[in-house]
């Protein structure tokens, strides 16, 4: 790291380890081209934490300057989910950042090591991951990169958002932030923005372009030859029950979006004081009947919460009956 970086920040003694600042330099912990990452220790607290040192000399002037923006965006949040930027030492050659060490290594590894995860582990999982999403939403910062290797976990197994390189302020960007700003609008129970109710609406005609109203009217169910997981079968046009499916899900304070104009992939429940419920909702031909199904599918096993919610928006489909 000394004769590589040689930041001014970095002591040397013959007869100690060498410090960052205020840290002592343990091991290191990773490396790439252009950046290692040391374990260090606070002199005086004993606190242990993840130094990354970056090279500057080498990078071009926007991947520093993305460097920067990181720190910036790092020092605005303040979220136990977010992995944390103590402080940032800069330098003519090395820009050292030191961050909240997450001892208990990346989620990949740890899938990797584990495999599938039970239910309730991998719920445990989401809800943080979206907890941390919905705080830097409310700071008006979109992630834009998130995946299982900038996920890591603590000591005590809990999740830390990491890697904000590609962060950019939400004023900067166009549009909606997609599934998880869907999520987390529900966790937060505010009304959706315009943005968010175009994509809500994406099969309704009122809020969609020329084209993908012609491509939605064109559009066709599925046929099916069973009748497994139909909840409801009518006579009534496919369009017209995905109409009432939505007007239903509206009333009963239901997320969705729609997978094709006559599926829809639907969440219910805040996470907190509700179990969160996530199916999805299908109108299929029925040839053999010669009528239109309604099929409710669980993304994950069936529950009694998913039944209560199913049970309850298949009582309030107002479509007409089947003869």
């Amino acid at each position: 790291v000394v004769a590589v970086f040689s930041p001014t920040h970095l002591q040397l003694s013959p007869c100690k380890p060498p410090r960052i600042g205020d840290y002592t330099v343990v091991k290191t912990l990773g490396k790439g081209t252009f950046a290692k990452v040391m374990l260090a220790r606070h002199v005086i607290t004993g606190k242990e934490v993840a130094i990354k040192i970056i090279d500057k000399r080498h990078l071009k002037p926007q991947v520093l300057q993305k460097m920067y923006r990181e720190v910036r965006i790092l020092k605005m949040l303040d979220h136990p989910h977010i992995l944390k930027l103590y402080e940032a030492l800069d330098c003519e050659k090395a820009l050292c950042l030191v961050l909240e060490y997450a001892s208990g290594g990346g989620v990949l590894d740890y899938l990797a090591n584990k495999g599938r995860l039970q239910e309730e582990e991998a719920r445990s999982i989401f809800q943080q991951v979206v907890s941390a999403v919905q705080y830097c939403h409310q700071k008006q910062v979109v992630h834009r990169d998130l995946k299982a290797e900038n996920l890591l976990l603590d000591s005590q197994m809990k999740i830390k958002v990491a890697d904000f390189g590609l962060t950019l302020p939400q004023t900067q960007r166009r549009g909606t932030t997609g599934v998880f700003t869907k999520l987390t609008s529900k966790f937060t129970r505010r009304p959706p923005t315009e943005s968010e109710k175009t994509l809500r609406y994406k099969g309704s005609s009122q809020h969609v372009s020329a084209e993908q109203r012609k491509e939605n009217q064109q559009a066709k169910p599925r046929s099916l030859h069973f009748t497994w997981g139909m909840k409801i079968t009518s006579a009534m046009d496919p369009s017209d029950i995905m109409r009432e499916i939505r007007k239903v899900l509206d009333a009963n304070n239901c997320q969705y979006m729609h997978k094709t104009p006559f599926l829809l992939f639907c969440i219910y429940g805040d996470g907190y004081t509700e179990k969160v419920v996530q199916w999805e909702m299908e109108v299929c031909k029925l040839p053999r009947l010669s009528l239109n199904g309604v099929r409710f599918k669980p993304i994950s096993e069936k529950s009694k919460a998913f039944k209560n919610i199913a049970s309850k928006i298949a009582s309030e489909l107002k479509l007409e009956p089947s003869h």
